[in-house]
């Protein structure tokens, strides 16, 4: 069993902790300041700190500072292929934030012994002070970080690279936290189950509980009739579970917008410990060169799309089509090349793992607004919100739609794709909403400037 330590006033991690982030940008700072002066190579065998008297390394040392403030066990690459990731260790292979490539994959040494030994443990995430704690203190984790790519190519700020790692350990954090938000709702419909079927009970109480789930949980008289007549409990408990998933899942067209939920998380957490206008800003280095931030790589990507995919390949299929002996081959290209198309084009089948980068910017925005909604908050960071929020409006200016041809097309000529381009747009208005301008207009008169 495991429990998350909740702070009543917010869902999530709090604005606090700044230790951590004041840490990792301070060491960054040190390395940025080695690497002026020296190569990469020397930053691996040269670049010491100094911890309780004794030397370590880089890695080490970002290692240290992660682990003394948050409990969490983790081993750092910093010459790694991948610019940054890290994977969180996989208790559980039906986590709802879990990628379904790894889900049957055992990717850590002597995982499944871990795991066996971890069996009946609590572990818990602190979210007021950002901390793990029992089981989920033992369970190691590999963060992956390209320091070359990031500090020399690119040119991150020792803020943008905190920004960076905060992003990555928040992959941690909410995969921890959210597998226990599921697990505390399992709990309570079980106690409710065992509630209702506790033979000591008040048969008016019972009564009103199954009124308020038919209610809340907008029941038909056959369901609710089939929900009360199931006398044993092991029957009901299941009834009960489906009937709420079905409730949740009814309240939305597709689940497609949900794919990008990892991502948003880890995303949330940098904002929440003070670093979202700097993960904006790396995210924006990091696409330099992409169709969503270059002109000149946008209109090559659509013109190469437009002349294979419009032009070349009908010509193909028509000559094809109309030379006796190759008929059939032209038919049977035809239809490869018809079902490519509207699955290639198709936002049924669009990988989702990320925000279209103008999303991802204005989700990292809206969080930030989401600050301002604090009474308490204090005039200095408002001020220091409102800033950078304007900062990152100016930035999702210059975001171009990166879509291809065949999106565009299709999300307004084919059903599926259409079904899934407007939930995923209501989704979004209503996160708009919730964290609209106004609560910046707000916080500039309240503040001033």
């Amino acid at each position: 069993m495991r429990k998350t330590l909740l702070n009543p006033s917010e869902e999530m991690i709090t604005y606090g902790n700044r230790k951590l982030g004041d840490q990792l940008t301070d060491l960054f700072a040190r390395i940025k300041e080695f690497l002026n002066n020296n190569s990469f190579d020397n930053l691996i065998s040269d670049f010491k700190e100094n911890a309780s008297g004794k030397e370590i390394s880089v890695d080490k040392a970002i290692e240290k500072i992660i682990t003394d403030n948050t409990n969490m066990k983790v081993t750092v690459e910093i010459d790694s292929p991948l610019v940054a990731a890290i994977m969180p260790f996989p208790f559980n292979r039906n986590h709802v934030l879990l990628k379904d490539f790894v889900r049957d994959m055992y990717y850590l040494k002597g995982e499944k012994e871990i795991l066996k030994n971890s069996k009946d443990k609590i572990g818990t995430v602190d979210l007021e002070k950002v901390t793990l704690g029992g089981i989920f203190t033992e369970y190691e984790h590999t963060l992956y970080l390209n320091l070359k790519l990031l500090l020399v190519t690119y040119d991150f700020t020792p803020a943008e690279m905190t920004a960076v790692v905060m992003h990555e350990i928040g992959h941690v954090f909410t995969y921890y936290e959210y597998s226990n938000r599921v697990n505390s709702t399992n709990q309570l419909l079980a106690e409710l189950a065992e509630e209702i079927h506790n033979k000591k009970q008040n048969p008016e109480k019972i009564e009103l509980i199954f009124k308020e789930v038919k209610n809340n949980m907008r029941l038909s008289e056959e369901e609710y009739n089939d929900l009360i007549s199931s006398v044993d409990k092991v029957i009901f408990g299941p009834k009960l579970f489906s009937l709420y998933i079905r409730n949740i899942t009814g309240l939305r067209q597709t689940i497609k917008y949900d794919e990008t939920s990892s991502e948003a998380l880890a995303d949330n957490f940098a904002v929440r410990m003070g670093y979202g206008k700097e993960l904006v800003i790396a995210l924006d280095k990091l696409h330099k060169y992409s169709p969503e931030r270059n002109d000149v790589v946008l209109m090559l990507f659509l013109t190469t799309e437009f002349i294979f995919d419009f032009i070349l390949t009908p010509i193909l299929i028509i000559f094809l089509l109309t030379a006796f002996p190759y008929a059939i081959v032209g038919f049977v290209l035809a239809i490869l090349l018809m079902l490519e198309f509207l699955g290639s084009g198709n936002l049924v089948y669009k990988d989702m793992t990320y925000d279209e980068l103008k999303q991802r910017y204005n989700r990292v925005r809206q969080a930030m607004i989401g600050r301002l909604k604090d009474l308490k908050i204090k005039p200095n960071e408002a001020k220091e919100i409102v800033y950078a929020v304007e900062q990152i409006d100016d930035l999702m200016k210059e975001v171009n739609n990166s879509a291809s041809l065949k999106e565009r097309l299709l999300k307004d000529f084919l059903p599926s794709s259409r079904k899934v381009s407007k939930d995923m747009q209501r989704q979004q208005d209503i996160e708009e909403l919730s964290f609209n301008p106004l609560f910046v207009a707000s916080a500039k008169l309240k503040f001033g400037e």
